[in-house]
């Protein structure tokens, strides 16, 4: 997982020793949830990883809703720092990019904190509309970001069918965090899949037309 930042600037945050506060608080919240999981969390806790009273705590965050809701503001920001750079890179071709942005998401996913907080996320997504609210705002920046380069790399598609490419390849490397994710039982096979993921995703993104993507017949886009 890439390092939290401070997506927003939060109103109790102005100084640096407000700054400060807030990233540990942020830090120790990460940490309960990926150590305990999202079930576990409440605002004693992390105000006792935070060495401050839970008064204290909630001058800074008077709900845990807001604090969860800032935690992925910022994990999401620390992703965010490393792309855009990329996206703007015109030192890289469109293809360049895109190899360079898979490889960011999935050799990410076998670090033990992605492991951990993004299925943590998803659980509790299920349960609590506003963690869900959460989650679907983080991923529709990924897909938003992904969106740019798969334009770049294929022009002649349609918003309608970039938007539904990135929501199949965001998907897709989503989804192996449960296979070869951080001590996983296929965690071996990590190096291969994103070999694999690398060649699949660039040869759609760089072969599919809008005809294929709109009525499924694909066939020969992975034989060009």
């Amino acid at each position: 997982m890439k390092d939290l930042r401070l997506q927003r600037r939060h109103e109790k945050a102005s100084s640096q020793k407000g700054r400060d506060r807030v990233q540990k608080i942020l830090h120790a919240t990460l940490d309960l949830i990926v150590e305990e999981g999202f079930s576990s969390l409440s605002m004693r806790k992390i105000a006792g990883r935070c060495d401050m009273t839970v008064g204290n705590l909630s001058y800074y965050y008077t709900s845990k809703s807001d604090l969860i809701h800032d935690l992925v503001d910022s994990v999401l920001q620390g992703y965010q720092d490393i792309w855009d750079p990329l996206i703007s890179d015109e030192t890289l071709t469109a293809e360049e990019k895109l190899i360079a942005f898979i490889k960011l998401i999935m050799e990410d996913l076998g670090t033990f904190e992605t492991t951990r907080f993004f299925p943590e996320l998803w659980v509790m997504a299920t349960h609590d509309s506003f963690v869900c609210e959460c989650k679907m705002e983080a991923y529709k920046k990924v897909r938003l970001a992904l969106s740019r380069l798969l334009k770049e790399v294929n022009p002649k598609l349609t918003n309608n069918s970039i938007e539904a490419l990135s929501v199949f390849i965001s998907a897709s490397m989503e989804g192996h965090t449960i296979f070869i994710g951080y001590n996983k039982s296929c965690s071996a096979y990590a190096p291969q899949a994103l070999n694999i993921a690398v060649n699949t995703f660039v040869s759609i993104a760089k072969n599919l037309t809008n005809e294929q993507i709109q009525t499924g017949y694909c066939f020969n886009a992975l034989n060009d």
